[in-house]
């Protein structure tokens, strides 16, 4: 069984997928006590450090585990990206101090020198200028120290994940006889599949929430506690109920619910107070994927915004899947996470890879 260890690892989207392809993760590293919680009661078997990982040293993992260097199989990590957000401008984005993170993670590639390597970020690490200025000294630095990557900004929706998700994703192989490549995409706008082209359609909302019982505005359901929705006031839930079902927007609001911001800004921001629908993939799950304030996240046809389990669903999260903290900290987990389904496709190619590796050892 291959191992890994994961830094950044959040609330453990990405380990699930790890452990989906077949991956041994050794120890993860959080800083955030209450997303560490939620890890540790989902993979209790994992050697969990709630620390900052600026703090963390690759000998800690070599000696903890009995590893050489170049020993592990996998090094993963998706540092916080709020940085290189394009919504974000400015000297506060240019100076923001998790900008900086990207470099703890070669940090620990060259401490380690796993045989694969996985990052995962927003597309603004490759397409902002602020970003390019990260990435491209890390980008330089990995290939010296012999690593064969391949990365690219790909959208989740592509890879059966019922969200589009656009993400940068980096995979990498210190073997070049055994270069890695981001798997090609297996799903499509059904629209524009071919017959010969062996893509399959997009998965759905309506495929997401298939087996979920009906829901009302504020209300938790007792059988499935993270089947629970935020409490829309009177005006809030007057405008739901305008907005038409499946995927209709803020745009058919009579003009006694418009809010001033939309009327001064008609084209600000359209898919807040928007519906999803029920046919294609969702929009980006994000940290305020429950506030209908802030996204394409009303139901597509109940008049609430979406629950906590709706919003797990969509990010490939096991229905099962146990979450600690309050409602708005589970939703900012839940945001935050690689999609599981995602971290297993890219976790089965660095897989395959390993075993070529080994195979030629």
């Amino acid at each position: 069984m291959p191992t890994a260890i994961e830094i950044f690892a959040g609330c453990g989207g990405l380990s699930s997928g790890l452990k989906n392809a077949g991956f041994e993760i050794l120890s993860a590293v959080e800083i955030n006590p209450v997303a560490a919680q939620t890890y540790q009661q989902n993979h209790p078997e994992v050697n969990l450090v709630i620390e900052d990982v600026c703090k963390i040293k690759a000998s800690y993992f070599l000696n903890h585990f009995n590893l050489k260097r170049g020993e592990l199989d996998l090094l993963a990590g998706c540092s916080p990206c709020q940085g290189f957000s394009r919504l974000r401008k400015g000297e506060s984005a240019n100076n923001d101090p998790r900008n900086q993170l990207v470099f703890e993670f070669l940090r620990l590639v060259r401490g380690l020198l796993p045989k694969t390597i996985f990052m995962e970020n927003v597309p603004g690490l490759i397409n902002t200028e602020r970003g390019l200025k990260i990435f491209m000294p890390v980008k330089k630095a990995l290939e010296k120290l012999g690593y064969h990557i391949d990365y690219d900004i790909i959208d989740t929706a592509s890879y059966g994940i019922p969200q589009f998700r656009k993400r940068f994703v980096l995979l990498g192989s210190r073997y070049k006889k055994h270069p890695i490549h981001i798997p090609k995409p297996t799903h499509a706008d059904p629209r524009k599949i071919l017959p010969f082209n062996q893509l399959r359609p997009w998965n759905t909302v309506r495929q997401a929430f298939s087996n979920l019982p009906p829901l009302h505005n504020g209300e938790k359901n007792r059988q499935l506690p993270l089947h629970h929705c935020s409490c829309n006031g009177a005006t809030n839930l007057q405008r739901i109920c305008a907005i038409p079902h499946d995927g209709g927007s803020r745009s058919s609001l009579p003009p006694d619910l418009v809010l001033q911001c939309h009327l001064k800004y008609p084209n600000g921001y359209r898919d807040v107070y928007g519906r999803m629908s029920w046919d294609r993939p969702s929009p980006t799950i994000t940290g305020g994927c429950t506030n209908i304030t802030k996204g394409r996240f009303i139901h597509p046809t109940e008049d609430r915004g979406i629950s906590l389990l709706e919003a797990a669903l969509l990010q490939t999260f096991d229905s099962n899947y146990t979450f600690c903290g309050n409602f708005g900290q589970i939703a900012l987990q839940i945001g935050n996470a690689v999609p599981v389904e995602l971290a297993r496709i890219m976790g089965l190619q660095l897989a395959e890879c390993l075993t070529q590796i080994k195979g030629h050892a």
